[in-house]
């Protein structure tokens, strides 16, 4: 039998993320009209599950959100929640090179659940620059998102 709580754990730690967007008046879109809507609108708005294209390996590559923001050029968000132990920490690497090297939009990370190596975050913060632009707890998320968005 197939273990379907880190899917729906994860899906709800989106769903929370959502709603803080929501709360700052954004408006949910169809990632495949975000593109374009974004290239002719002010308004804030957002799409969940979009296709960035090709990751490293080659293969599609979905992002939970991508967002509008004032400077016009679209900012994406990678939510990654691990309450457990396990290999989560193994996929940071991958999830980091695919936002520096795959992805043409900044990028953050949200992180949450506990379940991965104290270390594993610390060398996803030490990979902060002009293109992963932060690495955050859900807290820490909602911190910046009042102050940023």
């Amino acid at each position: 039998m197939v273990n379907k709580r880190p899917e729906k754990t994860g899906r709800s730690f989106e769903k929370n993320i959502e709603a803080q967007l929501l709360n700052l008046g954004y408006k949910k879109v169809k990632s495949t009209e975000f593109l374009e809507l974004s290239d002719h609108s002010n308004e804030k708005m957002f799409a969940s599950q979009f296709n960035l294209g090709k990751n490293i390996y080659n293969t599609r590559q979905i992002v939970d959100f991508i967002i509008t923001r004032s400077d016009d050029t679209p900012l994406v968000i990678q939510a990654k929640w691990q309450q457990s132990k396990g290999s989560v920490d193994e996929k940071f690497p991958f999830l980091v090179i695919n936002l520096k090297e795959k992805c043409s939009f900044d990028s953050l990370i949200v992180i949450d659940g506990g379940g991965y190596r104290g270390d594993s975050i610390t060398w996803m913060k030490e990979q902060v620059d002009n293109k992963l632009l932060g690495v955050f707890s859900y807290s820490e998320f909602m911190i910046w998102s009042n102050d940023e968005l």
